[in-house]
């Protein structure tokens, strides 16, 4: 998913309480939710890396699926992804992770590097199908959102781009942001379900943060908070920045890769676990310590 320096790039498609698709972004960077099962993944044009050797500079014609690449807890699938068949020549331990960081990426298969500056947050794994996880709450600033109304399942899904949030929780966040009043920002029009804001000419991110509150999920083990420069992204029209939160319509909640920026995710299968560890966001694809 495509991140600019300044906020998310773009509106993504989306859909509606009907189950309609709903408006799509315009911009040359398009930032598209959708599931991770459904996605078709890129060819390799960078570097393919076994530990800190480059096996293939350029690896023209390589492309699968996330879920080949991946998958998810699917019993009832006939063929291996690439990490199982890693993971049954005994090559790689079952543990894959992603790390994001701004416009680059990492996909690790096998455990990724130990690192003693950076702690890792361990919660548990639910279900068989997705990587589910226990919310114990979601709050705006220090406030709950919804405390009596928790969610019937939480996923964690990198191949949703933003957070969607379960009505219950989703109605009360919407309706903070609207009363919130800043000198420096202006609403801009949006949806009836969106928040959108107007940031002054040459006016930074930093507004953002001075004005709204972080976002912030607890589950046992670990606590992930967005600051708004996070959660906000870049809509289309200039100076437009848009809340990477929806309602998603029914009592789930998706963590989306916007919950996952500047984190190392760590999908521990074999011990049914998922870790988080702040990514090192130094280090780029020609380092050899990806």
């Amino acid at each position: 998913t495509a991140r600019r320096a300044d906020g998310w790039s773009a509106a993504g498609r989306r859909r509606d309480a009907k189950g309609q698709k709903a408006r799509s972004g315009g911009a040359a960077q398009r930032a598209v939710r959708g599931e991770g099962r459904g996605l078709d993944g890129r060819r390799l044009l960078d570097q393919l890396r076994r530990g800190d050797r480059a096996e293939v500079g350029r690896a023209d014609g390589i492309s699968a699926t996330q879920r080949d690449v991946v998958g998810v807890f699917e019993p009832d699938r006939t063929l291996p992804t690439v990490l199982e068949e890693l993971v049954s020549q005994r090559r790689v331990a079952n543990v894959f992770a992603l790390c994001m960081c701004g416009r680059r990426g990492t996909l690790t298969l096998g455990p990724p590097r130990s690192d003693p500056r950076r702690a890792t947050s361990w919660t548990a794994a639910k279900g068989d199908s997705f990587y589910g996880v226990q919310l114990q709450r979601i709050q705006l600033g220090a406030t709950a959102l919804a405390p009596k109304e928790p969610p019937a399942a939480t996923i964690v899904d990198s191949g949703t781009t933003f957070m969607y949030l379960h009505s219950a929780a989703f109605l009360p966040l919407l309706a903070a942001m609207r009363a919130r009043r800043c000198v420096t920002l202006k609403p801009a029009a949006a949806p009836s379900d969106e928040f959108c804001v107007r940031l002054p000419f040459g006016g930074s991110l930093a507004l953002l943060d001075r004005c709204y509150d972080n976002v912030t999920v607890v589950l046992p083990g670990a606590t992930l908070s967005m600051p708004p420069s996070a959660y906000f992204y870049a809509a289309e029209d200039a100076g437009q920045y848009c809340m990477g939160v929806f309602n998603n319509y029914e009592r789930a909640l998706v963590l989306g890769a916007i919950n996952m920026m500047y984190r190392e995710v760590i999908f521990d299968r074999l011990n049914r676990r998922i870790g988080f560890r702040a990514a090192d966001c130094t280090l780029d694809a020609a380092s050899g310590q990806e």
